[in-house]
């Protein structure tokens, strides 16, 4: 019998040196660092960000190594191969359709046993693996520390530790050399075990039977295979089992023992930064801070603006009474004056309420401070049939509809997608603001900035009776989804 990988190969084929590129993929959790660590090894410039989703698409950098060209791959952040959202089944295709040469799973040091969950996962793909922990810094400070010779006992794969966005990522390449296929470290309760070893000849892949049997659906599998599969599913149905939370059980089991071997916590107090946590997303006081911080928000915008405003207002009098008073043609100083100055100084007196407005927006995003609101308004996402994650495209679009239509691609299902698109331009958006401050300032010049928060407030909700509507009309089923919590300061 003939086999391509056991034949010698032929002459020309051993004086021919090989010119193809090698793949490395990065896959790991969202806001894990994967595109800092890029940056990092090769001196690229992807895009880096705190939420969930922020890579949405198959980012790649070029990175020569003694003559050997390496292709790192930045695939979207993902929680596991069972695809559930556009970037995780972008990430699926990627490991699946076409298998990298190696795989540098990027761990969060701070969040490792969530993290383990996807790497016991992706080992059992049967491809070349290195594990790199990155964020020891954000570990440290929360008083753990890593032990990263223990990790790589118990997992049996190189592991090196990193801060990419400090640049901390010398070991990555040196343990990329001693990258080695992993066993499968997962023992799963008998059922599903016996299910898998059932399908084993119709599907030999251990990961793939798995997926198969937890319900990913686009898998190249034969008529045979898909016979099979139907009836191991209905065999663990009759026992009363869910193949889903039997593997769940296995993985988050393993990662326990892997985590309690691995981390020690050092005796410190909380950190500030989950102190605050408790506090904003407290389920009681979490939504009046929000609405407190957009009320101040539209406060902070006012108060400094005006003094810049007046004094616009007055310059533009004079400037008028100034081209007024010119012996020009009446033509000619009507342009002036009522063109010229009045559309210039309207313009200049609005610039620093939208710098401000757009200021106080970046502070609130750079700090996690919008993302955790995600997580304080998912109820009444819910009531709307929409994942709390759908919050971020609906608060973007106070900033400008257009970026906050395409933000909702983060959304798992089409149909939260299509509402929440469909809820956005209900939005007050920045180009709306100066239409607002001036009808506020006319007709309440002392409540401005209530009558302004009320304006947009007003917007969220008919946005989202909007989507509450559509949910009807569309039979949508309630909107799902997992995001991750970025830092309260953002990362470089």
């Amino acid at each position: 019998m003939n086999c391509p990988r056991c034949d010698p190969p032929d002459n020309a084929a051993l004086e021919a040196p090989s010119t193809r590129t090698k793949r490395w993929a990065l896959v790991g959790g969202p806001n894990t660092g994967k595109s800092s660590l890029i940056n990092a090894l090769a001196g690229s410039q992807l895009s880096v960000g705190n939420w969930a989703g922020t890579t949405l698409e198959r980012l790649s950098a070029h990175l020569d190594l003694g003559g050997t060209q390496v292709e790192l791959v930045d695939l979207p952040g993902t929680y596991s191969l069972l695809a559930t959202s556009p970037e995780e089944a972008l990430v699926v295709r990627e490991l699946l359709q076409h298998p990298p040469d190696l795989v540098l799973n990027v761990l969060d040091a701070g969040n490792l046993e969530r993290s383990l969950v996807l790497t016991l996962e992706l080992m059992e793909l049967g491809l070349p693996m290195v594990l790199v922990v990155n964020l020891l810094d954000e570990a440290e400070a929360k008083g753990l520390k890593i032990d990263l010779e223990a990790l790589e006992e118990a997992l049996g794969l190189p592991v090196a530790g990193t801060v990419a966005s400090r640049g901390q990522v010398a070991d990555v390449l040196a343990k990329a050399k001693a990258a080695r296929i992993p066993s499968p470290k997962v023992r799963y309760p008998e059922p599903l075990e016996k299910a898998v070893d059932h399908l084993g000849p119709w599907i030999p892949n251990r990961a793939l039977a798995l997926l198969a049997l937890m319900g990913e659906e686009n898998l190249p599998l034969s008529q045979g295979a898909l016979g099979a599969l139907r009836r191991e599913r209905e065999n663990l149905e009759r026992m009363g089992h869910d193949p889903y939370l039997l593997a769940l059980e296995g993985r988050y089991q393993k990662a326990r023992e892997v985590y309690e071997r691995a981390v020690h916590r050092q005796g410190s107090p909380a950190p500030l930064t989950e102190r605050l946590d408790r506090l904003v997303l407290h389920p009681l006081l979490g939504l009046p801070l929000f609405l407190l911080a957009l009320f101040l928000t539209f406060r902070f915008t006012f108060a400094l603006s005006a003094p810049w405003v007046d004094f616009i207002g007055r310059t533009q009098e004079v400037l008028a009474g100034w081209s007024g008073a010119l012996p020009l043609p009446p033509l000619l100083r009507s342009f002036l004056a009522e063109g010229l100055v009045a559309g210039v100084g309207t313009v200049l007196a609005f610039t620093p309420i939208l710098f401000l407005l757009y200021l106080a927006l970046a502070f609130l995003e750079l700090s996690g401070f919008l993302a955790r609101m995600a997580f304080v308004a998912d109820r009444a996402m819910q009531w709307a049939g929409l994942p709390g994650k759908a919050f971020i495209p609906l608060v973007l679009g106070f900033g400008c509809n257009v970026p906050a239509i395409y933000a909702t691609r983060a959304l798992s299902h089409p149909l939260d997608r299509l509402r929440v698109a469909l809820a956005i331009p209900f939005l007050a958006c920045g180009a709306r603001l100066p239409v607002f401050t001036l009808f506020a300032f006319v007709f309440f010049p002392q409540q401005a900035p209530l009558v302004v928060f009320g304006l947009y407030l007003l917007g969220l909700l008919v946005g989202l009776l909007t989507a509450f509507l559509l949910r009807r009309v569309l039979r949508a089923d309630r909107g799902e989804g997992a995001m991750e919590l970025p830092p309260t300061a953002s990362r470089p």
